[in-house]
């Protein structure tokens, strides 16, 4: 199946992406391509929006999205922001393209949307996320601003783990790293929380509506 293959390729990108981010930073964040014809840096976060866009695309063309009215939302919403950066750009320059970035990131959401697939995380796969992401939070070496993000991506790998011992040491074990969160981090990091927890949760139950509707 091409459309897992393309998924599985997205996921593991935007996954090896965002796990720098939370352990290194700005020092992560600041890494980058330059090219000839540009005068500016095209900084990782760039690079990954291009390559999985182009990933969508593909996807699309291989017939593997059912194209939903909202999606078209989106992509007007995308062609504002890139006329709006081009006219920024012949008055402020790169400056305009590097404020544009705040509004086109959030389209990593829809992305992220498009390319979660439930047979990407089948057991070994989700017990090998859990442990890392248990050993990260137990060495206090993941940015604070991640620290509860991490929690629940731990807790919604754990959800469907079997067997039901198993699922029970692992959020016993979650307990003993919870001291390194709970006194650190910001208002931004609670509403970052909160971001991660809302796509989560409407991804879950957009499959529990789903299914209720076919029976």
């Amino acid at each position: 199946d091409i459309g897992f293959w393309i998924d599985a390729a997205a996921v593991t990108l935007i996954g090896v992406v965002c796990l720098g981010y939370s352990l290194y930073g700005s020092n992560f964040a600041e890494w980058h391509a330059t090219v000839s014809f540009l005068n500016f840096p095209i900084f990782v976060g760039e690079i990954l929006f291009s390559v999985v866009g182009l990933l969508f695309f593909v996807k699309w063309a291989t017939g593997c999205v059912v194209m939903r009215p909202w999606y078209y939302a989106v992509f007007v919403y995308f062609l504002w922001v890139m006329v709006m950066a081009a006219v920024g750009y012949r008055q402020w320059g790169p400056l305009a393209l590097r404020n544009a970035a705040l509004f086109y990131y959030p389209i990593f959401v829809f992305l992220g949307y498009i390319f979660y697939n439930p047979k990407l995380f089948f057991i070994p796969i989700r017990i090998i996320g859990v442990i890392l992401l248990l050993a990260i939070m137990a060495t206090n070496t993941v940015a604070e601003d991640f620290r509860w993000m991490y929690v629940a991506l731990y807790l919604s790998l754990c959800w469907r783990l079997e067997p039901r011992w198993l699922k029970k040491i692992l959020i016993g074990l979650l307990i003993f790293s919870l001291p390194h969160l709970l006194f650190v981090g910001s208002r931004s990091s609670l509403m970052g929380l909160m971001a991660a927890v809302v796509f989560l949760a409407a991804i879950f139950l957009e499959g529990r509506v789903k299914r209720a509707f076919s029976l």
